[in-house]
């Protein structure tokens, strides 16, 4: 499977980017480009923003396949350094947007997991991209995480199992809680019928007696009359 996670530094955090796997970089791609800001707002309102930015795109693999890290530049932040390529470095004038320069490492640079890989001038953001089997990410957008702090965890059968129990009881009182819903619905349309139901009884046992003290008031009168 292919995941993507999204890491954003403020300008108040902590502006080094360190490995968060061992893994081997094969090669260097770096885009010169904008330099337009990275925070939310930029990101919802300015479509493909990392695309368009400067960037450094390290490919390599790691244990499970695929591994590509990435600094992304951004307002302020065009500068970006590698502790493994001392003379690298961007935001140049001679460098033109929409080209590119490659580096292919004959020896794959081996980076240990937590190691320091480059610095921003000021914050901006990094992005992963990589191959690894089903996967929890232990972390919800919008939360900070700290450099030594777990950012996924392996997926396993037990947990499936106890993903897809608890998947089924939230099923299960989701449709206990929808029909006491609709019963609670039918009560509330049902007992207006019931009561004008009664209303209605109450009506014809009032006319069988207006129509029965009518009776006798008729038939005293015609007894009146005739002992008369």
């Amino acid at each position: 499977m292919l995941y993507y996670c999204v890491m954003y530094l403020s300008p108040s955090d902590y502006h080094g980017y360190h490995s968060p796997v061992d893994w081997n970089i094969e090669s260097r791609v770096h885009y010169p480009g904008q330099l337009f800001p990275v925070n939310s707002w930029a990101t919802n309102y300015i479509r493909g923003v990392f695309g368009l930015n400067e960037r450094v795109v390290l490919n390599g693999k790691w244990k499970h396949g695929f591994f590509s890290y990435i600094p992304v530049g951004a307002y302020n932040v065009g500068s970006m350094d590698l502790n493994f390529e001392k003379e690298f470095s961007t935001n140049l004038k001679k460098n033109v947007v929409g080209e590119k320069d490659v580096k292919e490492y004959n020896v794959p640079i081996s980076v240990k997991k937590g190691e320091n890989i480059g610095f921003f001038n000021m914050g901006s953001t990094v992005v992963l991209v990589f191959e690894a089997p089903p996967l929890l990410f232990m972390k919800l957008p919008g939360q900070k995480i700290k450099l030594g702090e777990t950012l996924t965890i392996d997926f396993t059968p037990e947990m499936f199992e106890e993903h897809k129990e608890r998947l089924e009881n939230r099923k299960k009182i989701s449709t206990r809680l929808n029909k006491r819903k609709e019963e609670t619905i039918e009560e509330s349309i049902d007992a207006p019928m019931e009561d004008i139901l009664r209303l209605r009884e109450k009506d014809r046992e009032a006319i069988t007696v207006r129509k029965t003290r009518s009776d006798d008031e008729i038939d005293l009168l015609d007894f009146e009359e005739e002992g008369e």
